[in-house]
């Protein structure tokens, strides 16, 4: 049996004393791929490409890769596992196969592919130079997706930029990709966790630093996010109000020193961050930030991931769409002024989602009426936040029979998402 040691590498992708590397890491696969050879005529024959040779869950194949080079061979080897673990064997045979045969055999990296990929987005955000009318694209690569915006309404010229994308994916990582291109998220705001009340908005990441802000009296909003083009994209955000002037924080390491340096009133937290305070997350962030309000924000592709990852409560809960210069907005008052929230802020938040609620139609009810009995079992367990193999099992029917149904549900409700969806089971 072979075992190799653990492999340490520095932030140049050399080998050097620190952390150990796993399979998650690229300097793992730079380690592991090699060129393959053969004898002919008893003279051994090296060959000039790449290979890497996976096993996962008993079974082992040997992959040839496209890259030239060590760096972009170990690329392309952690993406074909990443594959593996999120897609099956069998995706990233199929997945390769093309691929393998060389760059021109592989569908999408040619605008042409792209091309057909296109879809009209038309969620505004100004500070990413973006137009109204400009395409954009999902681009997905090993288990992993977004949507890009792609910086023109011209359909040629937005399948070029699409394709330039997912070549800079698959030759230098995703990482690398989203540093270099501005993709499109949902924020979620949590206003309170039972009733669960949110505001979401969409967003683009901004990959270029933003301009420094002239110091002000208003009162402080901190931002901890350890992504830099999210962290952008939620400073500009917060400064399109009037009431609050924002303030960065790029790990909870730093959060003491933001702290003591911005004394801020309100915190907005990642809420992929607050396992590392524990359980009580809210309770051990008053110890480093005492009074001042914390508020978890949640990062999603679109609003179905951001509607799925919520966790049903008793008494319902309402999804309100925003624009992403108005996420503040259930702190606002309707002149566009800060009410008095600092004094009652669970008051002032549910005042903004009962005028919410009030201003629905009348017709709201009517169209619930239209559902049969099986869809609102079926609609019943969607606004609990369960996915749609959860209601085929609890229901015991098939996962396309539950397709059906909530595709019947969104046309009698006249809405095109859970989120939208959310609001009748709450009425």
């Amino acid at each position: 049996m072979f075992k190799q040691r653990p492999i340490r590498t520095n932030t140049e992708g050399e080998t050097a004393p620190g952390a150990v590397v796993t399979r998650t890491s690229p300097a793992y696969w730079r380690k592991r791929v090699f060129k393959n050879s053969y004898t002919r005529a008893g003279r051994r024959v090296l060959l000039h490409a790449w290979s890497v040779k996976i096993q996962y869950q008993g079974h082992r194949h040997t992959f040839s890769l496209a890259g030239a080079t060590r760096h972009a061979a170990g690329l392309e080897a952690k993406a074909l596992y990443d594959s593996i673990l999120a897609e099956g064997w069998e995706s990233a045979l199929r997945g390769h196969s093309s691929h393998s045969r060389g760059r021109s055999d592989n569908p999408k990296n040619s605008p042409d592919y792209w091309w057909e990929e296109l879809v009209a987005r038309y969620y505004h955000f100004p500070v990413s130079g973006q137009g109204e009318l400009d395409l954009g694209a999902m681009v997905s690569h090993a288990g992993r997706g977004y949507f890009f915006p792609l910086g023109s309404p011209e359909r040629a010229a937005a399948a070029t930029r699409a394709c330039e994308i997912y070549q800079t994916i698959v030759e230098q990582g995703w990482e690398t990709a989203l540093r270099t291109f501005p993709r499109e998220l949902i924020v979620g705001l949590e206003w309170c966790s039972n009733p669960s009340l949110w505001t979401y908005a969409t967003i683009h990441t901004l990959v270029k630093p933003l301009p420094p802000s002239e110091p002000s009296l208003l009162p402080k909003a901190l931002v901890i996010e350890v992504e830099a083009e999210v962290r952008r994209s939620l400073l500009w955000c917060i400064d399109q109000q009037s009431g609050f002037q924002s303030v960065e924080c790029d790990s909870l390491e730093s959060l003491p020193r933001a702290m003591a340096r911005h004394k801020p009133q309100l915190l907005l937290l990642n809420r992929s961050l607050a396992p590392h305070f524990g359980f009580d997350w809210r309770a051990r962030l008053d110890l480093v930030a005492p009074g001042v309000l914390a508020l978890p924000y949640s990062l999603a592709v679109d609003g179905e991931y951001l509607f799925a990852a919520t966790t049903g409560r008793k008494e319902g809960y309402v999804f309100k769409r925003v624009e992403p210069w108005k996420i503040l907005e259930p702190i606002f008052s309707l002149t566009g002024e800060l009410d008095s929230w600092t004094d009652d802020y669970q008051a002032c938040v549910r005042t903004y989602f009962n005028g919410l609620l009030s201003a629905y139609p009348d017709d709201d009810t009517t169209n619930l009426a239209k559902l049969t009995r099986r869809e609102l079992e079926v609609f019943r367990l969607l606004s609990k936040g369960y996915i749609d193999k959860e209601i085929a099992e609890s229901l015991r029917i098939s996962f396309w029979t539950v397709h059906g149904y909530i595709k019947s549900i969104f046309a009698k409700l006249r809405v095109r998402t859970r989120t939208e969806a959310a609001r009748y089971m709450e009425r």
